[in-house]
């Protein structure tokens, strides 16, 4: 079990598929992972889940969305989830609030008590579509009334998720650029807290920058005073 002193890593992941995501999963040592763009559907979740047993860790995906492209091709986009470490205690049933795109849990802690957790996964290019997931989210965070951690590739910068969230926030993001579609890079993958929880981050996150995940880079955010019980 985790100790007061040691806190909590939350990571956040985009590894664009399934089996990226388990290879990163093998390296990380994150307790919680904030999953996004698994692309799994709902047969591929329970086989999924078992592996990562073995591995050590806990999980629950919602699954991604069935699409058909050019010629009729079937595919998948986006899907979200948590994956987890015996230290953390989830005290929430997850909840699947936008398909494929946002999912919610909640963790207790000795510092905060419960602190409600969401993994998502914004629209490329569409910054409205985006702005309704988060007003999705806040109104969830409004309902319980608790610290909250949004955490994803939110697939727009920093400032929009500032401007567009409907209460007090405070986003924590690296320095460097997280996706690599474009050069010099930009800010898609961050948390936004609440305001309580600002002065137990640490002072800087951490861009994964040797993870093998393609465009995006793993942030891992430090919780220092908030051990599970």
């Amino acid at each position: 079990m985790a100790s007061p002193r040691a806190g909590i890593s939350v990571e956040t992941l985009n590894a664009t598929s399934w089996g990226p995501m388990m290879q990163r999963l093998e390296e990380s040592s994150a307790q919680l992972v904030m999953i996004q763009e698994h692309h799994m559907d709902e047969h591929k979740l329970a086989k999924i889940s078992e592996q990562l047993k073995k591995m050590g860790w806990s999980a629950w995906f919602a699954p991604a969305i069935g699409t058909i492209g050019k010629g009729k091709k079937r595919g998948t986009s986006g899907g979200v989830g948590f994956a987890w470490r015996p230290s953390i205690d989830i005290c929430r049933k997850p909840e699947d609030l936008v398909p494929g795109r946002l999912v919610a849990t909640a963790m207790r802690t000795k510092a905060f008590g419960i602190i409600f957790v969401y993994s998502i996964y914004g629209v490329v290019g569409d910054i409205e579509r985006t702005a309704a997931i988060w007003e999705v989210a806040y109104r969830h965070t409004r309902a319980h009334g608790l610290p909250f951690i949004v955490g994803g590739d939110h697939n727009h910068e920093p400032k929009c998720m500032a401007q567009r969230w409907l209460g007090p926030l405070v986003i924590v993001q690296t320095k460097m650029p997280t996706c690599r579609t474009s050069n010099p890079g930009s800010h898609l993958d961050y948390f936004g807290i609440h305001p309580l929880l600002e002065f137990v981050i640490s002072p800087e996150v951490d861009l994964i920058s040797d993870a093998l995940t393609f465009p995006h880079w793993p942030v891992v955010m430090h919780l220092k005073a908030a051990g599970v019980e």
